[in-house]
């Protein structure tokens, strides 16, 4: 563009014209880098926007769920995640420790995870409360009928059709397919 201008020049004097050429050129390519750096800027105040957008709806959130009584909030963590209620009531006291505080401990490392935060006290009683008085029966473990062998394994010399293979103590057959392994069923004499 710098060489169209200084050719298009006017003056019968050369020189002349290449300093106004360049002048020329040189406040364009000014524009041209102005606007750019103009574009960029506006583009990372629209990111540093979106990004403010963004933790004032997180905090608006968090406060949102803050305004639940303790015992709600905890209450609906559980519920959330029910298969840990088994777990804090079955925990069983080691190297000195009681049920009680092992459960405690689990209890204040859930919340704290869950809320990003040491939990206050009524929320670690509220938690602690839930979690001694609920009434988990018995869990007894149920013996697997069928199920999809791993796409991985299916078709190896571990899973060939008709053959016999042993998981948790009971013996299953391959389907005649190779996808499932059924449970056996058949009585085997001793």
């Amino acid at each position: 563009m710098t060489g169209l201008l200084v050719a298009a020049g006017e003056s019968p004097n050369a020189m002349t014209n290449i300093a106004k050429g360049l002048a020329a050129g040189l406040a364009g390519y000014g524009k041209a880098a102005g606007e750019s750096a103009e574009a960029k800027r506006k583009e990372e105040i629209a990111i540093g926007l979106a990004a403010v957008e963004q933790e004032f709806k997180s905090d608006e959130a968090q406060k949102a769920r803050d305004k639940d009584p303790d015992s709600i909030r905890v209450a609906k963590m559980l519920q959330e995640q029910p298969d840990l209620i088994p777990i804090l009531q079955s925990i069983k006291a080691t190297k000195g420790k009681t049920e009680k505080d092992l459960r405690a401990a689990y209890l204040g490392n859930f919340l704290k995870n869950s809320f990003g935060r040491n939990p206050t006290k009524k929320e670690f009683e509220a938690g602690m409360a839930l979690i001694n008085n609920l009434d988990v029966p018995e869990q007894t473990p149920q013996i697997i009928t069928s199920f999809r062998i791993p796409q991985n394994v299916v078709g190896t010399d571990t899973y060939k059709p008709g053959k016999t293979i042993t998981y948790n103590n009971n013996d299953y057959i391959v389907s005649d397919d190779g996808l499932t392994v059924t449970l056996d069923t058949t009585q085997k004499s001793s």
